[in-house]
């Protein structure tokens, strides 16, 4: 009984997270669970659910809530790469999720770089002619043994075609691939150019 119980809870978990990063955007696995957790008023203590019960759930949240066209999903791909070859010496990241049709209702293009200059950054942007504008999230995570906090600063850039987030990193964060402060890092360059959306996906949703 009480394994059913940890089941049910863990799939009602699931189901929330899936529709917080449906339609929120968020890429961060982790945080959706604990957000979803906390909006349900369980305890982010309780067993939450596998990075694999999360996508399950969004393939079953995307059937019934949203449909996505391969066109846009192509077309953020291609956003992506501009990005990501922009800024190619900086180690860009992006996550795999937006590219499997994952995308909330005002999608964003969301890139990780890993640099200690950014005034360098900000060169790049400058020398392409893209008009961009700064703001600094706090990031909260385990740091050793007590809870830090850092400031990852932000290049919100409206393109032609979708916004996109540069999120600037530590040179060192690229390093770890396992940090309680910060997100997965997600595909790299090659990755990314070489991917393709999850079969699941395609099978189950049409074209708008």
């Amino acid at each position: 009984m009480a394994r059913d119980n940890l089941k049910n809870i863990r799939l009602t978990i699931a189901n929330k997270a899936a529709e917080l990063i449906a339609e929120e955007g968020i890429t961060d696995y982790h945080f959706a669970k604990t957000k979803a957790a906390k909006f349900l008023g369980f305890s982010t203590k309780e067993k939450l659910p596998s990075n694999n019960e999360i996508d399950n759930a969004l393939i079953a949240y995307k059937n019934i809530y949203q449909k996505v066209s391969i066109d846009l999903i192509h077309e953020l791909k291609s956003t992506m790469l501009k990005y990501m070859k922009m800024f190619a010496e900086f180690n860009p990241h992006a996550p795999s999720q937006i590219l499997d049709g994952y995308i909330s209702k005002y999608p964003i293009v969301e890139i990780n770089l890993y640099h200690d200059d950014l005034k360098a950054i900000e060169y790049i942007l400058l020398n392409n002619q893209t008009a961009f504008e700064t703001i600094d999230i706090n990031l909260y995570g385990k740091g050793s043994k007590k809870k830090s906090n850092r400031n990852i600063p932000i290049y919100k850039i409206e393109d032609e075609f979708i916004p996109v987030h540069l999120k600037v990193y530590d040179l060192n964060d690229i390093k770890f691939k396992k940090n309680n402060l910060l997100k997965a890092r997600g595909l790299d360059l090659k990755e990314v150019e070489n991917y393709e959306p999850s079969s699941a996906l395609l099978n189950t949703q049409q074209p708008v």
